[in-house]
């Protein structure tokens, strides 16, 4: 689903439906505007957690993409947003890079979803 903020409104719809099973979320975030758009990122994200962790359970693969436009580390990112890579409350997490445009990272995302679903 699209990120813009009229589109927000019916995340929960979706997220319910991850709560359900152990589903996926795919949390994508430019990576060109992640200092400027930090607290607005922050705030959604730990609202999407916030969700997972109610039902003690699902995945959330948080995607920082266009990495082909900025020199910007993974490790950065994520500590901008204040994450990291683990489990907790039965909620998965795990950051990656990557180019949509590029086709860089996409793959790498798919398939850790799916591996953490067989498991």
């Amino acid at each position: 689903m699209g990120g813009c903020e009229g589109v927000r409104e019916a995340w929960g719809d979706y997220l319910a439906l991850v709560e359900g099973g152990k589903g996926g979320v795919i949390f994508m975030v430019d990576a060109t505007t992640i200092e400027d758009r930090e607290s607005e990122l922050r705030e959604e994200l730990e609202g999407v957690l916030e969700t997972l962790r109610d039902s003690g359970q699902g995945q959330i693969a948080v995607v920082f993409n266009k990495v082909d436009r900025k020199d910007v580390s993974l490790s950065e990112v994520m500590e901008v947003l204040g994450i990291e890579d683990g489990e907790e409350e039965g909620v998965e997490l795990k950051g990656f890079k990557s180019s949509v445009i590029n086709g860089v990272g996409v793959e790498e995302v798919f398939q850790w979803l799916g591996s953490s679903r067989d498991t």
